[in-house]
This record gives C-alpha cells, sequence and structure tokens, in this order.
C-alpha cells in the first residue's frame, strides 16, 4: 500500500500540468499577464495535446443558424472570451490519473466523484452476473470515463476495468459543478454530449450483452439442474 501512495505521488508531481502555477503569487503574476499570453499559455504550451485530443468534446456551438440556414453553425474558439474563460477553469482543475493493468477504474454501484479523460491506454467494460464478471465494450484514449454519471450525479452502472497501463486527466465532481454553473449554456451541451455518449457507445450495447448473457448463464443453470437430478 506504501509503494503505490510513492507511485502515486510520483507520478503526480512529474504530470500536474498545473504545478507551475499553484502558488499564490504565480497566480497573481498570471492575472497580470495579457490575455492573449494567458490564454496561449494553456493552449499552446501546457494542455495542447490534451486539447487536440479532446477536441470533439470542447466544441460548443455559439450560434445554431437560421431557418432559412440551419446547416450555418458557429463554433466558439478561444478568441471568445467567455469560452477562453470557460476552458482555463477547466484545464486548471485537472489531475494526474493513471491506473496499471487490470486496476479497476470505477466498480458497479460505486459513487462516481470525478470524471477521467482517458489519453492514453485502453480499457473495458462490463457487469456481474451470478458473481461472475462479463466484460464487453472497448475503448480507448480520447474518451471519457464517469463522465455521465459524475456531471449528473448517479452511481456506476458498470465495472471499468483497465486493459494496459492508463493514463489521463481526472476532473473532480467538486470541482466542475462550479464552473457548470458558472456557464449554463455550455453546460447543457456538455450534458447533451455526455448523454449521447454513455447511452450509444456504453449503455445500449451493454444492455444488449447483458440481455444475451443472462440467457446463457440461464441456460447453463438449467442443464446443471437437468444434470443433478439424473
Amino acid at each position: 500500500m506504501t509503494k503505490k501512495f510513492e507511485q502515486y505521488f510520483e507520478y503526480y508531481w512529474q504530470h500536474d500540468k498545473n504545478y507551475a502555477i499553484q502558488s499564490d503569487e504565480d497566480k497573481r503574476f498570471m492575472k497580470e499577464l495579457p490575455k492573449h499570453i494567458r490564454r496561449d499559455i494553456y493552449k499552446e504550451f501546457l494542455f495542447k495535446d490534451f486539447i487536440y485530443l479532446f477536441r470533439t468534446h470542447f466544441k460548443l456551438i455559439k450560434d445554431t443558424g437560421t431557418e432559412a440556414n440551419p446547416n450555418k453553425r458557429v463554433l466558439y474558439t478561444w478568441e471568445d472570451t467567455q469560452y477562453q474563460q470557460f476552458m482555463i477553469k477547466t484545464l486548471q482543475k485537472l489531475e494526474p490519473r493513471f491506473f496499471q493493468p487490470k486496476e479497476f477504474i470505477l466498480e458497479e454501484g460505486e459513487e462516481v466523484n470525478e470524471q477521467i479523460y482517458v489519453t492514453s491506454g485502453s480499457y473495458s467494460i462490463g457487469f456481474q452476473e451470478r458473481n461472475q464478471k462479463f466484460f464487453h465494450v472497448k475503448l480507448e484514449k480520447k474518451t471519457i470515463i464517469g463522465g455521465y454519471e459524475n456531471l449528473f450525479g448517479y452511481e456506476a452502472e458498470f465495472y471499468f476495468k483497465a486493459l494496459n497501463f492508463l493514463e489521463g486527466y481526472g476532473l473532480r465532481k467538486s470541482n466542475l459543478k462550479p464552473i457548470m454553473d458558472k456557464f449554463p449554456d455550455f453546460r447543457s451541451q456538455i450534458q447533451s454530449y455526455m448523454v449521447n455518449f454513455y447511452y450509444k457507445i456504453i449503455r445500449e450495447p451493454m444492455l444488449q450483452f447483458k440481455k444475451e448473457i443472462k440467457i446463457e448463464v440461464g441456460k447453463r443453470q438449467d442443464m446443471e439442474l437437468i444434470e443433478a437430478e439424473i
């Protein structure tokens, strides 16, 4: 256990992109910088790779177009003050996370207190039936673990297990809520994205798989009963 804690803190210190600007003096210095320089520190230096990986998640609509031309959507950019503030506040709250191969990231019925933005590695999603775990959906980087549950306050519906060494950034519920409350327009779009991702990519295929496994397990149990009677 001690070794695990040592590994955690060593990894955290090595990968914490916000470490250099955590003191009050650093934060005061950042506030005094011109906005475009402050923007570029986060966008082009500290979190450039992260922003690229999750560009779809952070693609927020500024204008949905008109009735005459509904497809002419306008997206927010870093030039928009509101979007820039939202992005920087989100990036400032990201914390490094890692999981070893076969380590559970979330367990069925567990309270979800943060979402994990997966930047490398892969994981599988499963459920438990008659004391046996079955895994089906496999996902990798550029996806978010626990985003739907963390945003809406739900417990984990399935197991999430690392298939190999998995890295990412965590966003705690306690840090997410104030950001969402401050930017309600962005919150509604992110909620829509999370719901769509969770139901289409995770929940629907998992429930179908669960249904098939229950039928298979039921048949196996019937055979065991028949054999026992014989």
